[in-house]
């Protein structure tokens, strides 16, 4: 394999490390306790950008937690984190998952619109002690 693709392997098993990591730790949650889930893990994890969770349809079920130095201009007009509600349906990291079958992907490098800067999105399926499937979403710095 070339060196690129062995670094991308990696890149996708570390950043899925963390995902699962995560997703295990929210098993005990109700979906109105994942905003504070989110606040209070962010930091812990130096290159994620930003956290968020979807329901099993797409649609946003947290706010984006993101690290304020990762948002490019807080004022600008285009970038703006989703809030709950919004519907990520269409979103690659949505989409080829469940296209996939798969209970995870991991995005190419795209430019966020919640921060204006290029990320790559992993998104892990879980489930919590009510057996309500989400998907936890995390944007990691390119």
């Amino acid at each position: 394999l070339s060196t690129h693709v062995t670094q991308q392997i990696t890149l996708q098993e570390s950043c899925e490390k963390i995902a699962r990591e995560l997703c295990k730790n929210m098993y005990d949650l109700k979906p109105e306790a994942f905003d504070n889930f989110l606040k209070e893990n962010i930091k812990k994890y130096e290159s994620v950008q930003c956290m968020y969770i979807l329901d099993k349809k797409g649609k946003q079920v947290s706010n984006t937690i993101c690290k304020l130095e990762a948002i490019f201009n807080p004022d600008h007009p285009l970038f703006k984190p989703a809030v709950k509600g919004a519907d990520h349906s269409l979103k690659n990291y949505y989409f080829n998952m469940k296209i996939h079958k798969s209970d995870s992907y991991f995005t190419e490098p795209y430019t966020s619109f919640a921060t204006g800067s290029i990320c790559q999105t992993m998104s892990v399926e879980f489930n919590n002690f009510e057996n309500e499937s989400f998907i936890l979403c995390l944007d990691f710095s390119v």
